[in-house]
Order: structure tokens, then sequence, then C-alpha cells
């Protein structure tokens, strides 16, 4: 034995000598070769993190003549020093209209919870503008926190991922960040209601077969989807427009991070049967959630991600004082402290997954969407004019 170890020994100084001779007479390519470990290893970039740029805007959705609040972070190489920004109420630090880095760079887009708007999450998008990102994030016009006359409807759903689509559309010929997307390389991060929007928006075919079944007659009146207002507004305005007719998904999503989805009674195993985009689920880490199981459910194992987040707020940015006075279940619901260490581990695994997903990796080809027209109803077959006349010769005799 003790031979055998002296040999590993001398083998483990053999193949350190041999790095050691291989980094001295190849030093650049033993540097990149060393930093793409690094990379692959860590998910993280090993460059310096960008400066991140800012622009905000409104544009109109001519289809249904809606006015949309666009928010937009990105990478950026101005010398201009960074300044405060204040807006809706919030503050953070970025460079205002400075010129986008150079080059293309992957999309992501963000879809706020039903209490929030379009810088509900800017930590987050920031964050990702920081690692070569383009992110954008909209006010949904009728779904936020001064506005939800959507609430507990289709509308709810159909109406975000039409946003969103949109808002591709919107950023693909804006004059200061278009040429730095890459067209092909594009996410979604949704939160709560908007994980469920991101979801569709990925080919998911939301069902109510499960419905029935999950209020029972002892359920907690703390859940939101079982008291009487609630649950007859998902009967009928949500149940009583599936199944769809036409899947409303969108192949240019080629990867989501879906946080908390708001409904997940309304996603079977078998309405997702047809969702494509690689997947990053983050949800509550108690086993008796409403969301337990959810990512057996997937045809393609999705990378799933537990956490404390059961309180609403959890993974969103700070709220400024004035609102959190205002609104403190929301704002107040997690100390500063957990949730700034919940930020930091959310941040992490979604840029090691939208580095994987949607840099180091191809674009994603994602398949046409099912077509789910009904069959038309079988014509009526032909009267035989035979059987007829006989039947009125007899009659006759």
């Amino acid at each position: 034995m003790a031979q055998y170890s002296a040999m590993r020994n001398k083998d483990k100084h053999t193949r350190f000598n041999g790095i050691k001779q291989l980094s001295a007479a190849f030093p650049s390519l033993f540097a990149c070769l060393l930093a793409i470990i690094c990379y692959l290893a860590g998910g993280m970039a090993y460059a310096e993190p960008y400066k991140v740029g800012f622009t905000a805007f409104s544009s109109c959705d001519t289809q249904t003549w809606t006015r949309m609040d666009i928010a937009v972070w990105y990478p950026t190489e101005s010398k201009k020093k960074a300044s405060t920004i204040r807006d809706m109420p919030v503050s953070f630090r970025a460079v205002r209209k400075a010129k986008p880095a150079e080059g293309t760079f992957p999309l992501i887009l963000i879809s706020h919870p039903s209490s929030g708007t379009r810088f509900s999450a800017y930590d987050t998008a920031m964050d990702l503008a920081q690692e070569g990102y383009v992110v954008a994030s909209l006010t949904h016009p009728k779904d936020n926190l001064d506005n939800m006359p959507h609430a507990f409807s289709w509308e709810l759903f159909s109406g975000r991922v039409a946003d969103l689509s949109t808002l591709i559309d919107t950023l693909l010929a804006n004059e200061t960040v278009a040429h730095a997307i890459d067209p092909e390389r594009i996410g979604v991060v949704g939160f709560e209601n908007g994980a469920t929007a991101a979801l569709i928006m990925g080919g998911a075919l939301p069902s109510c077969s499960q419905w029935a079944s999950y209020c029972p007659d002892t359920a907690s009146s703390r859940d939101v989807y079982c008291n009487s207002w609630a649950k007859a507004r998902i009967t009928t305005e949500i149940c009583g427009r599936l199944p769809l007719k036409k899947s409303l998904a969108d192949r240019r999503i080629k990867a989501v991070c879906a946080v908390k989805p708001g409904f997940p009674m309304l996603f079977p195993a078998d309405s997702l049967r047809y969702f494509y985009p690689a997947l990053l689920l983050v949800t509550p880490d108690d086993d008796a959630s409403e969301f337990a199981g959810l990512e057996k459910r997937f045809q393609l194992p999705p990378e799933h991600l537990r956490m404390a987040v059961r309180a609403e707020g959890a993974l969103l940015a700070p709220c400024p004082e004035d609102l959190a006075s205002d609104l403190p279940a929301l704002c107040l619901s997690v100390k500063e402290d957990d949730r700034q260490e919940l930020h930091t581990q959310f941040a992490a695994a979604l840029i090691r997954f939208c580095n994987t997903h949607l840099k180091l990796s191809g674009p994603k080809y994602i398949p046409e969407p099912p077509d789910l027209t009904p069959p038309p109803p079988p014509k009526p077959e032909p009267q035989k004019k035979g059987k007829k006349s006989s039947g009125k010769k007899k009659a006759r005799q």
C-alpha cells in the first residue's frame, strides 16, 4: 500500500509538472483554456462586468390602442459616469441613453407579478445587463399595481402574452437597442402571473381538468384561489374559455425562468407536452405547497431551484420608503438581509441558466405549435333514393 501511495504521488507530481510546462510554453493558450473552464464551471462572465445603460420610453399597441411603458437595461462601454435615475418611484444607478456595447446580446424579457410594475425587478435586470444581456420590462397595461381589470380571467394571461410578443417587435425596431439584440436568443423571466404567461408563451396549454378537485370543502380560506368570488371567476372566466383553439406559443422564446407560476393547478402534465424552451423553475421550498410536483410534469426536465420564497415579493427589488409604508404586506414581507441573500442566490442561478442556454449553446430549435383547430362535424350521409322508391311501391300495393 505504501508503494502504491508513493507511485500515485509521483504520478500526481509528474502531471503537475506537465501542466506547469504547458503553461510556460503556451501562456496565452493556457490562460484562455483556464478562463473557459472557469466560465463553464461557474456560469459567470470572466471578463469585467459591463456598465449598465438605461433607457425608458412609451409605445402604442396599434391593435388595442393601449400605451405600453417600457424600461430597458443593457450592456454599455460608455465612458460616461452612471447617475442616479429616479422613476416610478424607485431609484438606481445607470448610464442613461448610453450607446450599447459593440456586438449583439441575448434579449431577456421580464414580466412582473400582478402587484408590480416594469421596475419591480430592476435589480435582477441590472445584474443581467452587467453580464451581457439586453433586458426589457414593461408595465402590463391591464394587470399591474394600479390597475387589475383582468384579475382571475383568461385575459389576464392572453393579454400578458400579447404584451410580451409586442414588446419583442417593438425592441427589434427601436433605434437605441435593436442593433444590440440577437433575435435568435430571447428568453423570458416571469414572476407569479408573469411566470404563468411565460409558460403559455413557451407552448403550455392550460387545462381545467384538475380544477374541480383543487378546492376541497375544507380548503383554507387563505388560499387565494378558493374563496367563493375567486372560484366563480376561475370557473366561468378561465375554465369557460378552455380548452384553447389556438396555441399562444411564440417560437422566438428559447428559454424561460418561471418564478412561482400563478394558477399552477391549470398545468397538469398533459398541458405541458408542447412546452419546448429550456426552463428554470423556481418554487417555494415547502413540500405542502400548491407547487409540489410541478417540476415532474414537464416532458423535458427543467432546472429546479427551491428557495424560501413563499412570502410575496421575496425576489423583487426593495421598495422605496413611501411605497413600503403603503404596501407593507408586499414590501416588508421579508427582512432586507434575507431579501438580499435570496436575490444573490437567485441572480447567480439565473445567470448560469441564461449563459448555458442563451450564450454557450447554439440557438435552440423550437417546433411549430400544434394545430388545435377542432375537426369539422361529419357531413350527413345522403339518403338513398332506391329505398324510398321501393317504399312507395309497397304503399301503392
